[in-house]
């Protein structure tokens, strides 16, 4: 059954009757409202808490893409970090399991460096009766350019969102142990780009919310530990070498903004980036709404709001926590926000304070990821191929699957009704 042509015509006007509306009101609010969340933007707090404020006196700027393609680039070497996994296998006894490959290339391109691969399983026993263990030491294939371990979460330290926090954890592994193990492979004096966060925002979470408010004893994990030194690390190893690492967010969802005190009577939106958007969006450029971008100046986030109470954003707020060779605010996260009026798309780049600290440094960079986003009209290009080298395809998913015994393995009606598509057919 499909729609015949009256009712097509019926809620294409209607559309379009609800679209004019609002686009009357955006316009007839949007200085006033601008003028005032630029106001608000510039000390966001929670519970007198700082969380998020500007490091420059303007926040808004734009920018010729075609001007800025022509800058050279300062970093002679980019490199790039992601991962791909098969999604968590969930059999019928609860247990679950993942896997994931991580993989780096760079731009100029260097083959020897795409060869290293990382590969992890995650393993979530939900019965004490299965006897599996832990192998964190690494066992060596592909002539040593390849190298894998095996996780295992017991029941006892994850409750709930097993799926999501089993998948969130073997990818955030296997990032950040495949960067420690190419750290002495990156040259001084590049940069490295990762495919999402700066930061495990989920692991984090299971380490600094209070215990009322966490259904799981994650944050005593080893594996959860293991992470977050990781981060600890590999910052220490950008500082030491003058190698900046920069997360680049292509959905941004953080909320941190919209939920802060300072904004509880300006409840328009629901999540940061559409406030963003918002406040990107008002310039009246008419070249740069056509082929520029606009950005916003560098945010320094301290602190970070989990649940309902405040704590650091930064693998400091775990426990334990070793190696810590800068002051406590080199770590915390920055973040500045790209739109691309064109494509209606927008872009969060987080990094760490310890890099962008100096003025000089943080235009650099700033200019290195404007060059890059005009160069390719959206997210670096060696991070796209990043994403192509370690994402493991539908197919090879499917096969891989396939050797699940499909008796002990869970299924949902939807699988039956979408099935993947294999060899390009349906």
């Amino acid at each position: 059954m499909v729609l015949d042509p009256t009712h097509i015509q019926f809620i294409s006007n209607h559309i379009n009757d609800i679209n004019t509306s609002v686009l009357q009101c955006t316009h007839k609010y949007e200085a006033e409202r601008t003028d005032e969340l630029l106001q608000r933007l510039k000390n966001i707090k929670v519970n007198n808490s700082t969380m998020v404020h500007p490091l420059d006196n303007n926040i808004l700027y734009k920018a010729d893409r075609a001007k800025i393609a022509k800058i050279d680039d300062l970093f002679k070497i980019t490199y790039a970090i992601d991962s791909g996994t098969i999604n968590p296998v969930t059999y019928t006894n609860g247990t679950v399991f993942d896997i994931c490959h991580g993989a780096m290339t760079c731009t100029p391109i260097d083959h020897n460096i795409e060869r290293y691969r990382t590969v992890n399983s995650i393993i979530y026993i939900s019965d004490d009766q299965l006897n599996i263990t832990s192998d964190m030491d690494w066992n060596m294939y592909d002539d040593g350019f390849a190298r894998s371990s095996s996780l295992v979460i017991s029941h006892n330290n994850l409750k709930s969102r097993i799926q999501e926090t089993i998948h969130d954890l073997i990818m955030t592994f296997t990032e950040s142990e495949h960067i420690l193990w190419m750290k002495d492979k990156i040259e001084n004096n590049s940069i490295l780009f990762i495919d999402g966060s700066v930061y495990p925002k989920r692991t984090l979470y299971s380490v600094a919310a209070e215990d009322n408010f966490l259904p799981n004893m994650l944050k005593y994990d080893p594996t959860t530990e293991r992470i977050l030194q990781n981060y600890i690390d590999i910052a220490n190893h950008g500082m030491d070498n003058n190698i900046p690492l920069l997360g680049i967010v292509k959905n941004p969802i953080d909320s941190q903004i919209m939920r802060s005190d300072t904004m509880k009577d300006f409840n328009i939106w629901k999540d940061d980036t559409q406030l963003f958007k918002y406040i990107l969006n008002s310039c009246k450029d008419d070249e740069i709404q056509k082929t520029g971008m606009t950005y916003t100046c560098w945010f320094w986030q301290p602190n970070r709001m989990y649940g309902t109470f405040v704590n650091k954003s930064s693998p400091l707020a775990g426990e334990n926590m070793q190696n810590v060779k800068y002051p406590e605010e080199f770590y915390d996260p920055v973040f500045f926000m790209i739109y691309i009026p064109r494509t209606h798309t927008i872009f969060k780049i987080e990094s760490l304070y310890g890099f962008i600290k100096q003025p000089d440094t943080r235009k650099q960079i700033t200019q290195k990821i404007l060059r890059e986003v005009a160069l390719n009209g959206s997210i670096p290009q060696t991070l796209v191929n990043a994403d192509h080298l370690a994402k493991i395809n539908q197919y090879e998913t499917s096969k891989l699957k396939d050797v699940v015994d499909k008796s002990v393995q869970m299924y949902d009606y939807n699988a039956h009704r979408w099935p993947e598509i294999t060899n390009g057919e349906i």
